[in-house]
């Protein structure tokens, strides 16, 4: 999923869930604690602590976070993502 010089992807049909299996540094650290964890507020997460001990790099980890984030971005309604601020 996080491919060099490619911007963005549309992946509206992905879930959420899913978008863990693209990034192959945190396979070692899965299952996570918990079976629906999105690895980004959850405490106890595994791949989280994994970032926190060195073992997945922050800019991988960053990416991920992106990607989840333009997940939910891409499923508002057009009006509410106008009205989002950055």
């Amino acid at each position: 999923i996080d491919t060099p010089g490619v911007r963005e992807f549309n992946f509206v049909d992905l879930e959420k869930t899913e978008v863990q299996y693209g990034f192959k540094e945190f396979i070692d650290h899965m299952p996570c604690k918990f079976n629906n964890c999105l690895h980004d507020r959850e405490k106890g997460c595994n791949v989280k602590q994994a970032l926190e001990d060195g073992l997945i790099p922050a800019s991988r980890y960053d990416s991920y976070i992106k990607i989840l984030h333009t997940l939910d971005i891409k499923r508002l309604a057009p009006k509410q993502r106008d009205n989002l601020l950055f």
